[in-house]
């Protein structure tokens, strides 16, 4: 039987929240901003060479961010007790457990 605790369910909403912030908030910003570099390097080619390189100096940089960001969802996520698979579950057919306990105890006793 599995017991379902207040702090269980609210460790859960904590770790949804998390995951909610970085990969919908955080990752959705960055990844704007990092197409608005591209956008303005793109832009700038032939215009200002200086731009283009910071550009894409901080395009680098951003990616690099969200590779981060992604890695520390996943480790929250282990960290906090979900490693992802689903949890083990115990069902126990009980007439069939009788039957197989009857037959044991049959052949335990010749």
């Amino acid at each position: 039987m599995t017991v379902e605790t207040q702090t269980g369910q609210a460790k859960k909403k904590l770790v949804d929240a998390m995951k909610a912030d970085l990969e919908d908030n955080a990752i959705k910003a960055l990844t704007t901003a990092r197409d608005i570099f591209q956008a303005l390097a793109s832009d700038a080619k032939g215009v200002d060479q200086g731009v283009v390189a910071a550009c894409k100096g901080w395009e680098r940089h951003l990616d690099k961010m969200l590779q981060d960001i992604t890695d520390e969802v996943s480790a929250v996520v282990k960290r906090m007790g979900d490693n992802g698979l689903p949890k083990a579950k115990e069902n126990v057919n009980v007439p069939l457990l009788a039957d197989v306990l009857a037959a044991r105890d049959a052949q335990n006793q010749h």
